[in-house]
C-alpha cells in the first residue's frame, strides 16, 4: 500500500491494486496527465479515497483528487455522474480565504486539522482528515493537509 499519501509516484503504485478505488484513482490521476506532466505536481490529497463516514456504499463518484503544482496552481478532479470527468484549476490568487480549524487529542497533543479553501467564484474546498481518511490513514492525511496549507501561505 501506498506510504506517503501526498507522492504522485507512490499514488500510482497504488493504483496497480485490484481494488475500484485505486483504478478510479489511476483514471483520475491520467486524465490530469494530459494536461498537466506528473513533474509539475507537488502535493496530490484524495479525498475519500477510503469511503467516507456517511452509511452510503461507496461509489466512484465519491472519490475527488486535490492536486497542487509547483506553480502554486490547485487542481480538483472527479468522475462526473455520466462517466465523464471534471478537472477544475484554481491559481492561487483565486483563494479568497483560507479557514484552518482543528482537534487537538488530550494525550499525544496531536492536531487533527480541517482546511476550507473558498475561492471567489464561493466554491470551497473542504480537506479533512478525519473525513477523508480511514484510521490508518489520519495521520498521513494530516501531513498532506499540513503540506497544503504550507504551500498556499
Amino acid at each position: 500500500m501506498v506510504n506517503n499519501i501526498t507522492d504522485i509516484k507512490r499514488l500510482r503504485e497504488y493504483g496497480c491494486e485490484d481494488s475500484m478505488a485505486s483504478k478510479v484513482l489511476i483514471k483520475l490521476l491520467n486524465n490530469v496527465q494530459v494536461y498537466v506532466p506528473d513533474e509539475k505536481i507537488s502535493i496530490v490529497y484524495p479525498k475519500r479515497l477510503f469511503g467516507n463516514t456517511t452509511d452510503k456504499i461507496w461509489d466512484e463518484t465519491d472519490l475527488e483528487i486535490v492536486l497542487l503544482t509547483t506553480d502554486d496552481q490547485i487542481i480538483i478532479t472527479s468522475l462526473a455522474d455520466d462517466q465523464g470527468f471534471v478537472i477544475n484549476i484554481y491559481d492561487k490568487s483565486e483563494i479568497a480565504s483560507i479557514v484552518i480549524t482543528g482537534n487537538i487529542t488530550e494525550y499525544d497533543h496531536q492536531v487533527s486539522p480541517s482546511a476550507i479553501l473558498r475561492f471567489k467564484d464561493g466554491n470551497d474546498l473542504i480537506l479533512d482528515s478525519a473525513e477523508d481518511a480511514n484510521e490508518y490513514w489520519v495521520k498521513g492525511y494530516t501531513t498532506a493537509i499540513t503540506s497544503i496549507i504550507k504551500q498556499l501561505l
